[in-house]
Formats: C-alpha cells, sequence, structure tokens
C-alpha cells in the first residue's frame, strides 16, 4: 500500500514538475 501510494505521489510531482517546466519554458 505504502509502495504504490509513494509511486503515485511520485509521479504527480514528476508531471507538476514538467507542467512547470513547460510553463517556464513558453516565456
Amino acid at each position: 500500500m505504502k509502495t504504490e501510494r509513494n509511486k503515485q505521489r511520485e509521479t504527480s510531482i514528476f508531471i507538476l514538475d514538467a507542467r512547470q517546466t513547460n510553463f517556464i519554458g513558453e516565456f
């Protein structure tokens, strides 16, 4: 259970980082 939850958290953080990078890259 903990492992799956951690994986989901890492995935969501990775997606957020990618969005921020793309958002900053646009400017």
